[in-house]
């Protein structure tokens, strides 16, 4: 599985490819 840093996730938010719901779960997951 790739890691998403919080940059990668904040440009797939701008571009659509994650829903807020989905960003706030994957982040949540990876700074814990």
């Amino acid at each position: 599985m790739e890691r998403l840093t919080v940059a990668r996730l904040s440009a797939g938010l701008r571009n659509g490819e994650f829903s807020s719901e989905e960003l706030t779960r994957e982040s949540l997951a990876r700074i814990e």
